[in-house]
């Protein structure tokens, strides 16, 4: 539980607000963020924790900049943290830290097509890494139901501290409520 302002600079491009945490550590909106990291860090035991999903109730809310950021507070604590977009249908973490090559991502292992080693990667910021979505499936709510996504993310547990889930929205998905579970 946090409040996070309204970023204000009207010129800044949703790149550099999404990553303002580690451009502009020294910031109030950074600030924020690390704010909404130690109320998590007192919501509930490190154990219980280990997988964080970021949802909202509709689009444009800020879900993937949360994400990030949180991500980038936890990482600047010495956590090892694993971001992964689930946002089948509204991918942004490939743009934000863009890769060459094919987009190969979640998608792509809940079919079978690539191993968990094959879709994470560094993203440049000491203790983040990332899962991209991967190519647009036809069946996003099947393939995070999948006994596939729940191998995968039991399995990362043992290599990170955390796992930051960028969702969908909760109220038109069901793929958001399906994530909750995890």
């Amino acid at each position: 539980r946090g409040i996070v302002p309204e970023y204000e600079d009207q010129d800044a491009d949703e790149i550099p607000i999404a990553k303002v945490a580690a451009i502009h550590p020294q910031s109030i909106f950074s600030e924020s963020f690390r704010q909404v990291r130690t109320n998590l860090f007192f919501s509930a035991p490190a154990d219980e924790m280990k997988s964080i999903l970021v949802t909202s109730s509709t689009a444009d809310c800020g879900k993937t900049t949360t994400a990030v950021n949180l991500g980038i507070t936890f990482a600047a604590e010495g956590k090892r943290i694993l971001l992964v977009d689930a946002n089948f249908r509204r991918a942004v973490l490939s743009r934000l830290f863009p890769a060459e090559g094919p987009p190969r991502g979640l998608s792509n292992l809940l079919v079978g097509q690539v191993q968990e080693s094959e879709i994470i990667r560094a993203t440049g910021i000491n203790n983040l890494s990332i899962v991209e979505s991967g190519p647009i499936p036809p069946n996003p709510a099947e393939l995070l139901n999948s006994p596939r996504m729940r191998e995968f993310l039991e399995h990362q547990k043992k290599y990170y501290d955390h796992i930051i889930i960028d969702g969908p929205p909760m109220l038109v998905l069901t793929d958001a409520k399906i994530l909750a579970g995890f």
